[in-house]
């Protein structure tokens, strides 16, 4: 799977002081594949802002699941990523995040 991408959804919490330049994060993802196959995170974060302004992230997730070609998959993941507008310019306020996936097939 080196150097693949896969469209990316989550759903999570913060929590984080209004003005605050940190905070933590928790959730859930899912990585679709463009073969249909699936894997499902659990992760924790941590939340920065960077020079200019724009939201970061860096944190560490577990696989709980996989469907299709990760069916039994079990592993880690690394990720980092950022806001790529201001919420003024892009209201959907779409991210980038990298992430490295460690992992065995049972």
């Amino acid at each position: 799977m080196s150097g693949e991408t896969a469209k990316y959804s989550t759903v999570s919490t913060f929590d984080a002081r209004r003005g605050s330049k940190i905070g933590t994060s928790q959730g859930y993802s899912k990585f679709t594949f463009e073969d249909g196959s699936v894997i499902l995170f659990s992760w924790t974060a941590e939340m920065t802002r960077e020079q200019d302004g724009l939201p970061a992230n860096h944190g560490q997730g577990i696989i709980i699941k996989g469907t299709g070609r990760f069916e039994g998959i079990v592993g880690t993941s690394a990720f980092s990523g950022k806001q790529l507008k201001p919420a003024a310019d892009d209201p959907k306020l779409a991210t980038v995040q990298h992430a490295t996936i460690t992992y065995t097939l049972q």
